[in-house]
């Protein structure tokens, strides 16, 4: 039996070792389980696991297949104590062994994607052989006083015929070292591991299985010169996809688009590779077949459509495309007054009104509520009031209604002399005030874009209604600003509903409305730099002018 076991392991060895065009030589190291008698009733324990190793030699016939020898060492052990959880009987046993196990074997080895495709890459194998096992095991089945046939010397032998099989993988460091991970079971033809049979289980035999770490050392190329495994004229050595065939550094490429068909997520339509190879026809960065309006540039959180008035509705979906509205109106902006006129430009949202959405009840084109006389028709300059002799001052307050006349002298007549870009009276010799607005509240401001007062701004409105309760002669303009970024138009609309805000909350704390006017002035005042996040965080303000 052992003479037959070497004779024919030493037909493949030695040939393996001479063929050392194609050949290759290296280490095996890792660990060994035993499963027999003794082993732990589970398919796998690591109490059981041992240190194991060897040495191999291999030759590559062909772009599939090669041959190895081996020689494989592990001292086997199992101990029933360790696994006393499984069952009190494990303890009433007590079996223990070691067993040193050599193993000379040949194994013809399987490549299934080749051993010469892209020489940097993973390949895979599976193996089937035959072998040798020498074995010496030592238990404890004398010292337990166990009377069992296995105890007689020679009564089994202890040179087997072995079966490994396997799967590993492997991967080229460089030209002459390879790095490997496999793992095998072996079935030697005996029961004998242990050194128990007929005392345990002798209706199944022992075996073990090996997994770890392979370092090989190549006597010559393994790679040939050129191998085109899928005919399509590019090395496999440099072929992306070497068993395909194509023009694209050996992958295809079915729409010409210059992406690999692999990497290409629409491979029958010409498309843009920062789409992985998908069209897009409006150049908007969304591929067509996730583009809502494929023909149109749009944006990304609408589905590719665009969204003309920025209120977060696509246009198509879009009843007032142009202006910003809501979902529930949709699109269109909200009219709380049913006047026909959008909130977002009505001067008086919560009124109806034929001005600008505001009533004018004199329909001299002044709202009424910047209109000082609403029942009178009057113009502008007068604030709605009447002005006979066009003077600037309202007929109700000027003492010379026919005649052309100042403030300062109740809109009679009175000569006055210039001085510089002062006006001064001629008697007193003192500069008038013609500014006429004085601003005794703090400017409130606002974050980008926002029409909501902050908590922090909320002092600053019930001190100017403070003001206005103390004092009745005082009357109040509104005025509201925004920072020069963005669309001029969108700046003038939120300036005003900034105001408005303002206005309404000073409404709704009793001021009366023929007291206040707002007005949305947009980008066109600022106050401070805009060039500087700071300046536009300033612009983007509303402030309170008083005039008695």
């Amino acid at each position: 039996m052992n003479k037959l076991i070497l004779i024919l392991v030493s037909l493949f060895l030695p040939a393996l070792i001479m063929a050392q065009s194609k050949a290759e030589v290296g280490l095996m190291l890792g660990g060994a389980n035993y499963q027999g008698d003794i082993a732990s009733s589970k398919t796998f324990s690591f109490k059981q696991t041992q240190a194991a190793g060897g040495i191999y030699a291999r030759y590559h016939v062909s772009r599939h297949i090669s041959l190895r020898g081996s020689l494989f060492y592990s001292k086997l052990k199992g101990d029933d104590l360790e696994f006393v959880e499984e069952g009190a009987w494990r303890a009433d046993r007590g079996f223990n062994f070691t067993n040193p196990v050599y193993e000379l074997s040949f194994t013809p080895e399987f490549y299934i994607l080749g051993n010469t495709i892209k020489r940097k890459s993973l390949r895979p194998y599976i193996f089937i052989g035959i072998g040798a096992a020498f074995t010496n095991p030592e238990n404890n089945l004398v010292e337990k006083d166990i009377d069992a046939v296995e105890n007689e010397p020679g009564y089994y032998p202890t040179s087997h015929f072995s079966f490994p099989i396997g799967a590993g993988i492997n991967f080229d460091i460089n030209d002459k070292f390879t790095l490997g991970l496999e793992a095998s079971t072996h079935f030697p033809l005996t029961d004998y591991l242990d050194g128990i049979s007929e005392a345990a289980n002798p209706d199944k035999r022992d075996w073990f299985v090996f997994g770890g770490l392979t370092l090989g050392y190549k006597f010559g190329a393994i790679v040939p010169t050129y191998v085109d495994t899928d005919g399509d004229g590019v090395n496999d050595d440099v072929d992306l996809c070497p068993l395909v065939s194509g023009k694209l550094k050996g992958c295809p490429d079915s729409d010409s688009d210059g992406i690999a068909d692999l990497q290409d997520a629409c491979p029958d339509l010409a498309g843009d590779k920062r789409l992985k190879g998908c069209p897009d026809a409006d150049s908007d960065g969304i591929a067509d077949a996730d583009d809502q309006c494929p023909n149109t540039r749009g944006v990304k959180a609408l589905n590719g459509c665009p969204d003309s008035d920025a209120d977060g509705i696509a246009d198509i979906n879009d009843s007032c495309p142009d202006l910003a509205g809501t979902l529930a109106g949709k699109g269109c902006p909200d009219d709380t007054d049913g006047d026909g006129v959008y909130d977002t430009v009505d001067n008086c949202p919560t009124e109806k009104g034929n001005l600008n959405g505001c009533p004018d009840a004199d329909l001299d084109g002044i709202a009424d509520a910047d209109d000082f006389c609403p029942l009178v028709a009057g113009n502008k300059n007068t604030k709605g009031c009447p002005d006979s002799d066009s003077d600037g001052i309202a007929d109700a307050m000027d003492d010379c209604p026919l005649v052309p006349g100042i403030s300062n002298n109740k809109g009679c007549p009175e000569v006055f002399v210039t001085r510089g870009n002062e006006v001064v009276d001629r008697s007193t010799e003192t500069a008038v005030n013609t500014s006429g607005y004085t601003y005794l509240v703090n400017d409130i401001y606002f974050n980008n874009t926002r029409v909501k007062i902050s908590e922090n701004e909320i002092s600053k409105l019930d001190d100017v209604a403070r003001l206005m309760k103390e004092d009745p002669s005082l009357n109040l303009k509104i005025k509201g600003h925004t920072d020069d970024t963005g669309d001029i138009k969108l700046n003038d609309e939120l300036s005003m509903r900034r105001a408005r805000r303002c206005y309404k909350y000073l409404a709704a704390k009793g001021i009366a409305l023929n007291r206040m006017t707002f007005e949305g002035l947009g980008g066109t005042e600022p106050k401070y730099d805009n060039s500087t996040e700071e300046g536009k965080k300033l612009n983007r303000r509303v402030e309170f002018a008083f005039i008695k």
